[in-house]
C-alpha cells in the first residue's frame, strides 16, 4: 500500500494526473485492439467462402497432435516418450 501512496504523491508532485495516466493507457490499449481485430479480421476474408475441412477425427490423430503439443510446450523427448508409454526415444 505504501507503494501506490507513493506513487500517488509522486505523481502529484510532477502535476501528472492520475486520470491523464489513465486515459493515455486506455487509448494505448484500444488502438492495440483495433490492430489486432483488423488482423484478425484480414485473415478471417482468407477462410471465407472455403469448404469446411472434411477429415475424420480419430484417436490416432488425437495421439500425434497431443505429441505435437508436448513438442511445442517444451518436453523434452523422453519425457514425451515417457508419457505416451514408449520405452525409447525412437
Amino acid at each position: 500500500m505504501t507503494k501506490l501512496q507513493d506513487t500517488i504523491r509522486y505523481m502529484e508532485n510532477n502535476e501528472q494526473s492520475l486520470a491523464k495516466i489513465l486515459q493515455a493507457n486506455f487509448v494505448k490499449r484500444r488502438a492495440d485492439y483495433n490492430a489486432n481485430q483488423k488482423k484478425a479480421n484480414a485473415k478471417m476474408k482468407l477462410y471465407r467462402g472455403k469448404p469446411p475441412i472434411k477429415q475424420q477425427v480419430s484417436l490416432y490423430s488425437t495421439r500425434h497432435q497431443a505429441v505435437a503439443n508436448a513438442k511445442f510446450a517444451g518436453f523434452s523427448d523422453l519425457q514425451i516418450a515417457a508419457i505416451f508409454g514408449h520405452s525409447s526415444t525412437s
